[in-house]
């Protein structure tokens, strides 16, 4: 059993004048979560957003269990901190989008994590 943290950080959630979710990890990596016809994908994006308003923010932690009975095996979660007692569950099957493959799919947890479960080192 293990946890392979890859990264962890401050992120930020907040939606754009065009109605746009936009996550932006340690203020310079930029995502903008869609929901598509076939699911939801998390796409590479930059920092040309107009705010309208903070959705959430706090800490991120991003892992990969293997073996661990409480998460997906081999997958990528990032996990964002909803204030003191939980996080939410992104499940990112293929990883974060890349500037060489731009989109992927994920998986939006509907329930809140206990903040003592998730992974810190």
């Amino acid at each position: 059993m293990s946890i392979d943290i890859r990264r962890k950080g401050r992120y930020e959630l907040f939606e754009t004048t065009a109605h746009h979710r936009i996550l932006v990890l340690d203020g310079q990596d930029y995502f903008a979560l869609v929901q598509g016809a076939y699911g939801s994908i998390i796409v590479k994006s930059d920092a040309d957003h107009r705010k309208e308003k903070t959705l959430s923010d706090g800490d991120y932690v991003l892992f990969v269990a293997k073996n661990e009975p409480n998460w997906k095996d081999t997958l990528e979660h990032l996990e964002l901190r909803q204030g003191q007692d939980f996080y939410r569950s992104y499940i990112l099957p293929q990883g974060l989008p890349t500037d060489r493959d731009a989109q992927k799919k994920f998986v939006e947890s509907r329930e809140a994590i206990p903040a003592e479960k998730v992974p810190k080192k």
